[in-house]
C-alpha cells in the first residue's frame, strides 16, 4: 500500500507584479494550515516553493489521495493554496488565493519521482493572457507536472 512523504516543488512564472488593484508590495506565498510561508515579492521573475505532501492510495483502485499541512479539499478535489497578500513583520494580510490542483497527478508520476529520489515538480503560469491572476489553475497551459 502506497503511503509516502513526497517533496513537491512549484516553479512559478509570470507573476503579475507587486502593484495590483490599489495594493503595493504584493507578495505570493504558500499556505500551510492557516499561515503563509516562503512568501516572495510578486515582482519576482519566478518563485520556487518547496513543500511535502503524503501520497497514498485513494479509495478507488489506481487512484491517489494526498494529505499534509499544505493540502486542502476533499479526497476527490485535493489542492494547495498559493496566497496573495502583503506582509508587515509576521502579520500576513491576504486578499486572494490561487488553487493549485493535485488531481492531475498520476500514480505513475508519483512512483517515478519516488523511485528517482527527486521531488514532484510543477511549472505554474500565474497570469492569464490578459495579465490577470487566476483564482484556480485549471488548464494544462497553467500547470505542467513532471
Amino acid at each position: 500500500m502506497l503511503r509516502e512523504r513526497v517533496e513537491v516543488e512549484f516553479i512559478c512564472r509570470s507573476l503579475p507584479g507587486s502593484e495590483r488593484h490599489e495594493r503595493v508590495n504584493v507578495r505570493l506565498g504558500i499556505q500551510a494550515g492557516e499561515r503563509v510561508e516562503q512568501d516572495v515579492s510578486a515582482d519576482s521573475d519566478f518563485a520556487l516553493f518547496r513543500l511535502f505532501v503524503v501520497a497514498r492510495e485513494g479509495k478507488e483502485a489506481g487512484t491517489l489521495d494526498f494529505g499534509g499541512e499544505f493540502v486542502k479539499g476533499t479526497a476527490e478535489e485535493r489542492f494547495v493554496y498559493l496566497s496573495w497578500g502583503t506582509r508587515e513583520g509576521e502579520a500576513w494580510e491576504r486578499f486572494a488565493r490561487t488553487k493549485v490542483p493535485l488531481t492531475r497527478l498520476t500514480l505513475e508520476l508519483v512512483n517515478r519521482a519516488i523511485g528517482e529520489g527527486r521531488p514532484l515538480r510543477a511549472a505554474l503560469r500565474l497570469t492569464d493572457a490578459k495579465g490577470r491572476r487566476p483564482s484556480a489553475l485549471r488548464g494544462e497551459e497553467q500547470v505542467v507536472w513532471e
